[in-house]
């Protein structure tokens, strides 16, 4: 009997070509898979089967349309499989249109003897039609059937007559300090099996694309038939994400492959206990341990606990009321405060490192008011002990 798995046994595309008088014309048609032979075991295929001669029916559709569909694009991804036998899967993304709608997609794939259809059995899906062809090997031909609702039949190929499988590798996930060029090294396998030149685009996940030509002279052998590029990125502020690298080449082939990134939250450049990746979203300075010259170290003010210059602002120069800069607010401190009491008269410039306001806690006052008074006494006094001499 004749097998489904050695579909189309039907004919396959005929296109009329309506002449300039509306009268002749010229038909073009494409055999499809030859009849599978009921005496012949196993089944010979089609595309490999010699002939010496071919007849066809020329049948009239009962329906009014005899236009094929019409084939829009076709994008073709390897994806590794994960086997080393040199196959890969080969993700299909086919944009087709007809007035008919699509019914069936059909991947064919011609090896060295035989054909290996994939089907697509289109349903309520809106174009474009995806679908995955397992087990495609390097110089493989595919072909893509594409029937429409009305039994008309078109081919495509994708992205030229060969496939390239292709594999690549970008690498382990980064770590990258702002502002600093991060590298991205991608390896290429079995570059003497691809077309040169190749070409790539990276994707560094932040906005940021960059894409160029690559020749053999721009490609680094490592000894093992592969070979490796490598791109620079700088990174602004702190993100985190997947940078995505696709690289094609002259024949058709195409792999993507995507490294995840991140921020370096190791980089402590002014021992300050904040990394660059902490300092940046908060506004202090990556190279100043004391953004605000308060005496307290940026991440003592963020991460520690009051009594140790934490629960305030890094920069607010203000809210670490050590008045006399020994990075200990203690009785000296207060006493000075004290010294300087006066509630009538105006702070004067000098006098303005023993005045605060009230701010967001009773240990992290605000600017000065512009007097000294019973609140700069209670407001020292509420701090009293509080140090950054060190981190604890």
């Amino acid at each position: 009997m004749c097998l489904e798995s050695f579909w189309p046994s039907e004919l396959s595309t005929v296109n009329s070509l309506v002449t300039l008088d509306g009268l002749l014309q010229s038909i073009v048609f494409t055999p499809a898979q030859f009849r599978c032979d009921p005496e012949t075991s196993p089944p010979v295929n089609g595309l490999e089967r010699l002939y010496t001669s071919l007849s066809f029916e020329l049948l009239r559709c009962e329906s009014a349309d005899f236009v094929p569909p019409t084939v829009l694009s076709i994008e073709l991804l390897t994806v590794d499989d994960g086997d080393e036998d040199g196959d890969a899967t080969v993700h299909a993304t086919v944009d087709a249109t007809d007035a008919s709608g699509i019914a069936r997609i059909v991947a064919l794939v011609f090896d060295s003897g035989s054909i290996v259809p994939t089907f697509r059995i289109i349903g309520e899906q809106s174009t474009p039609y995806e679908m995955d062809v397992l087990d495609v090997s390097p110089d493989d031909l595919m072909v893509f059937l594409v029937q429409d609702g009305a039994c008309n039949v078109t081919w495509a190929t994708g992205k030229g007559a060969k496939l390239r499988t292709m594999l690549i590798d970008a690498g382990a996930d980064k770590v990258y300090v702002p502002d600093t060029p991060l590298s991205y090294t991608t390896t290429v396998f079995d570059v003497a099996s691809l077309t040169m030149p190749l070409y790539y685009e990276w994707d560094f996940g932040d906005g940021t694309l960059e894409s160029a030509t690559l020749l053999p002279a721009d490609l680094t052998p490592d000894g093992l038939g592969n070979a490796t590029f490598t791109v620079d990125h700088a990174y602004s502020g702190v993100i985190a994400g997947t940078a995505d690298v696709t690289v094609l080449d002259a024949a058709g082939g195409i792999a993507t492959d995507a490294v995840g990134f991140a921020c370096d939250d190791s980089s402590d450049a002014d021992a300050d206990l904040l990394s660059i990746c902490d300092e940046l979203p908060i506004g202090t300075d990556p190279a100043d341990t004391d953004t605000d010259d308060d005496g307290c170290a940026d991440g003592e003010e963020v991460l520690n606990e009051p009594l140790y210059g934490g629960g305030r602002d890094p920069l607010n120069h203000w809210d670490f009321y050590d008045v006399n800069g020994d990075k200990i607010i203690d009785s000296v401190d207060v006493g000075m405060v004290r010294a300087h009491y006066a509630p009538t008269d105006p702070t004067t410039p000098e006098e303005e490192i023993y005045d605060r306001s009230a701010g967001t806690a009773a240990w992290a006052p605000g600017a000065p008011d512009g007097v000294i008074n019973a609140l700069d006494i209670g407001l020292v006094r509420s701090s009293f002990m509080h140090t950054c001499e060190a981190p604890p």
